[in-house]
């Protein structure tokens, strides 16, 4: 089965990341592994500023939707897989991400039950969103939680990351994982929303996800979060 994601329980992790602004221009960063970047001199603000400052403007969002680019790289292959869509999300839990490349793929979960679909293969999964491992980096976002307890966080060199005039926060987890190895969160410096996410996993694979369009706190339709299988669609559980 062609996975969604490259782990269906990501997306649980990347849907809190959009509720943002457009990256700019020189924003952009290279799939491509790169030597780890040094972190901000000391005397200057620091990961603890920016996690408190990020958690405090996620407080009034209780939904958003954005158009969204997924780069998928898988460093054994030397591969670049890209994805794009659309998604939506409503606190507490509720997502839903809707595929236009690869078509017709889904992501949608009502914050008890995650479907993931992917349609050339006709197959969907289910799984409760309590077993789908979901990433205590999702918590703060969702109203629960809190960075600076749940990670040890370093805040790199936005300029050598080619992001000046935001922070980029990264966030390791103090109970390991084998979902990621740590998050980058490049986060606006004037408003303190995340613009990108890059997931890095111990093979050094990279999961990035660029947000453009985002509409904060808009009226969200009734039924978005409820979803069912097409007929003649293979379904696992676990």
């Amino acid at each position: 089965m062609r996975n969604v994601f490259s782990v269906a329980s990501l997306a649980v992790l990347l849907v809190t990341a959009g509720a943002s602004a457009q990256p700019k221009p020189s924003a952009s960063v290279s799939s491509a592994p790169a030597p780890a970047p040094a972190p901000t001199p000391a005397g200057k603000t620091t990961a603890s500023d920016v996690a408190a400052q990020v958690q405090k403007a996620y407080v009034s969002i209780n939904a958003f939707e954005a158009d969204f680019e997924q780069q998928y790289s898988m460093k054994a292959f030397g591969q670049t897989k890209t994805s794009k869509g659309h998604v939506l999300f409503e606190k507490p839990g509720k997502m839903r991400w809707d595929y236009t490349e690869p078509k017709d793929n889904v992501v949608v979960s009502d914050g008890t039950t995650l479907w993931s679909y992917v349609a050339a293969d006709k197959q969907a999964r289910k799984m409760m969103v309590k077993d789908s491992q979901m990433p205590t980096a999702l918590a703060f976002l969702t109203g629960k939680g809190d960075l600076s307890k749940e990670f040890n966080l370093e805040l790199m060199d936005s300029k050598q990351l080619k992001f000046e005039g935001g922070h980029v926060l990264k966030a390791t987890p103090k109970v390991a994982t084998n979902l990621y190895n740590f998050v980058l969160f490049y986060v606006d410096g004037t408003t303190y929303h995340v613009r990108r996410v890059l997931i890095v996993d111990a093979q050094d694979n990279r999961n990035r996800f660029d947000f453009k369009s985002p509409v904060v706190n808009g009226k969200v339709a009734t039924g978005k979060f409820t979803w069912s299988p097409p007929a003649g669609v293979t379904v696992t559980t676990n």
